[in-house]
């Protein structure tokens, strides 16, 4: 079994919970987003408008919880060791599992992350001060705005900082250029896909209705099935009997259309 799979099967039987700095060298790690198909096209324009900030790794189908071209056997919904849940802007709740979160409308978006070019710079000879201090590197808040995507960007651009030697800036830069330039090409390809699928759900929201709302085409059925069950306890009523005629006549009408 792979170090990445042995990983993933022991964060996903509870018996690794802590970060993965470190494991599974070799193999890339990444950043999590998991949110709703209709956001989804807007993240994945963001990150490909910001690709240095934002390498998009891949991305799921709505509703698929693995990612395969990331790995054949991977679950987003328990393959991490913890989860911060965001709802409508609110303070994050921890959650050690999204299986009870989990809908068919959800896109799982992976982002790259520092942990994968340590192992290849240091296989390159770069020395990795941080790693020997045992620290994972300072974060500044910068004066640089992100590229505005829709609704997204326009906010102060946060980075990581790592010190390196002199000598070994060509090497961290040529490097990480080669990850970045795949990473911008992904998130281009998943963003025309996912903006595909986003089109398709807005028209059969627009065509079908707001499933929560009174118009929503397959409620009908339910004022159809209602008005037979008052007619048939008044089969005399001529009026019960019209008005349950009248109600398949609008649900025919509409299916037409």
């Amino acid at each position: 079994m792979l170090a990445s799979q042995t990983l993933r099967h022991a964060i996903r039987m509870g018996r690794h919970t802590g970060l993965t700095t470190g494991h599974a060298a070799g193999f890339v790690q990444a950043n999590l987003v998991v949110l709703p198909a209709r956001h989804a096209t807007h993240l994945l324009a963001f990150c490909a408008a910001n690709p240095l900030a934002c390498p998009v790794l891949g991305a799921s189908a709505p509703g698929t919880p693995g990612i395969p071209a990331l790995g054949a056997d991977i679950d987003v919904r328990t393959d991490l060791p913890g989860y911060l849940v965001y709802r409508q802007g609110a303070a994050p709740v921890p959650a050690g599992s999204l299986l009870p979160l989990w809908r068919e409308d959800l896109v799982a978006v992976a982002i790259g992350c520092w942990f994968s070019m340590e192992d290849a710079l240091s296989a390159a000879g770069v020395r990795l001060r941080h790693v020997e201090l045992g620290i994972q590197g300072a974060l500044f808040k910068t004066s640089y705005l992100t590229q505005r995507a829709g609704p997204l960007g326009g906010t102060p651009l946060v980075v990581s900082m790592r010190p390196f030697a002199r000598e070994s800036v060509a090497t961290v830069r040529r490097i990480t250029d080669q990850y970045l330039q795949l990473a911008s090409l992904t998130a281009a390809s998943d963003g025309e896909r996912l903006s595909a699928v986003a089109q398709y759900l807005d028209n059969a929201q627009s065509l079908f209705g707001d499933p929560g709302g009174e118009g929503y085409f397959f409620s009908r059925l339910d004022k159809i099935f209602g008005a037979f069950a008052t007619a048939a306890d008044d089969p005399s009523s001529t009026l019960l009997r019209s008005q349950a005629l009248g109600n398949v006549e609008d649900f025919l009408s509409e299916a037409g259309r």
